[in-house]
């Protein structure tokens, strides 16, 4: 077995990110269409003011090892539904990052203001929970009831971390 050429990891991980962010986009314009304009430029610069989809691309990575196996209760069976559950991850991160912004009061996010700082505090809870939401509706339809329960108890156990860094 021949050792993989770094480089070309990279090249391919930069592929799928750009894959990740045309589905974001196609997601976000079809999701949003008639939502008020607060709501959609507030999601748009969460989602794309910089990050490195790691999350979405550890999925996409997750369900190429796992497909060979049989019996797995993931119904996700095509690329297209796969970067659709990817970024149902990412979703759930950007709502993570609001949230935790707006708990710290952090005054910037990735060298920018912060979203509350730049669109106002409700603006961002409510993109937070709106992202949140998307993300669930994704999963639930991707992957069941049972994906969406494993779904929501580690959301759960995400948010009883959160409550421990308040003490």
């Amino acid at each position: 077995m021949q050792p993989v050429d770094p480089s070309q990891l990279l090249q391919c991980a930069r592929q799928e990110a750009g894959r990740i962010d045309l589905v974001l986009r196609q997601d976000l314009a079809g999701a949003t269409a008639g939502a008020d304009p607060l709501l959609a430029e507030s999601l748009t610069c969460a989602l794309f003011a910089g990050g490195k989809r790691i999350r979405p691309l550890l999925v996409l990575l997750a369900l190429r090892l796992c497909r060979p196996c049989n019996g797995l209760p993931c119904t996700v069976d095509d690329a297209d539904a796969g970067h659709r559950l990817a970024i149902a991850f990412e979703y759930l991160h950007a709502a993570t990052l609001i949230h935790d912004d707006v708990i710290d009061q952090a005054d910037e996010r990735r060298g920018r203001a912060a979203l509350w700082q730049s669109h106002g505090l409700a603006a961002a809870i409510l993109a937070g929970d709106w992202l949140h939401a998307r993300a669930m509706h994704l999963i639930g339809q991707l992957a069941g009831a049972q994906g969406l329960s494993i779904f929501c108890r580690a959301t759960g156990a995400m948010v009883a971390g959160e409550f421990l860094q308040l003490r």
